[in-house]
């Protein structure tokens, strides 16, 4: 039996409890089996018993907690308590978390403003330098190419004017070759550390995924 199918025929044995509590035990057992992982999907549904019997407990678990009548049956769930415990204790950290965010909000928003307009002006200016020096090699190598070209053109009049127009001009296609590298460096090496970062949150957000079982 795959999660899926389990999750279904804990659906349709959902009975004697009104259809938002039906979708509150769903939703809990949907993420129960998100925590453990699609490796140990076998294990929860051994762990948890029938799908008939856990809608059984679940829904008298229910009618228990909110006063209403459910199914038969009684009992807690197996491992880790009534799924009600579970989902109110979960709303009133909800709860708490929301009104200290709104009470916390112009401290932390003025630092999150701060700390966008830092990392704006960082990316403005990583992305500036590298434009310019993108166009200085251009420029640089454009203009020792028409300089060797002038000189070539000179050497028919002044051979001494001629010579020294040559020269300049490869000291400028150089210095454009220099500055064309120096910006391919910049490019590869922000490539590199984006990717970098990019690969350091994914590791770090797989090893501390919660794990229920080891």
């Amino acid at each position: 039996m795959t999660r899926e199918e389990y999750l279904d025929i804990l659906q349709n044995n959902l009975h004697g409890i009104p259809p938002q509590e039906a979708e509150n035990i769903m939703e809990y057992y949907r993420e129960y089996f998100d925590d453990a992982g699609v490796e140990n999907a076998e294990k929860v549904m051994q762990e948890l018993g029938a799908p008939e019997q856990l809608a059984k407990r679940a829904a008298a678990d229910a009618a228990a907690e909110n006063g209403f009548a459910g199914a038969a049956g009684s009992g807690q769930n197996p491992g880790f308590g009534s799924y009600n415990g579970q989902t109110d204790e979960k709303k009133k950290h909800t709860a708490a978390g929301i009104t200290l965010a709104v009470i916390t909000s112009p401290i932390w928003a003025s630092l999150l403003l701060a700390a966008v307009c830092v990392l704006f002006a960082v990316v403005i200016t990583v992305a500036a330098v590298v434009l310019s020096l993108g166009f200085a090699a251009v420029v640089m190598v454009a203009a020792g190419l028409f300089t060797v070209g002038t000189a070539l053109v000179t050497v028919f009049l002044h051979i001494p004017t001629a010579v020294m127009l040559i020269g300049a001009g490869l000291v400028s296609v150089g210095l454009g070759l220099l500055a064309a590298l120096l910006t391919y460096g910049c490019v590869i090496g922000i490539k590199r550390f984006v990717m970098w970062i990019s690969n350091k949150e994914w590791r770090n957000a797989k090893i501390h995924k919660p794990k229920i079982f080891a």
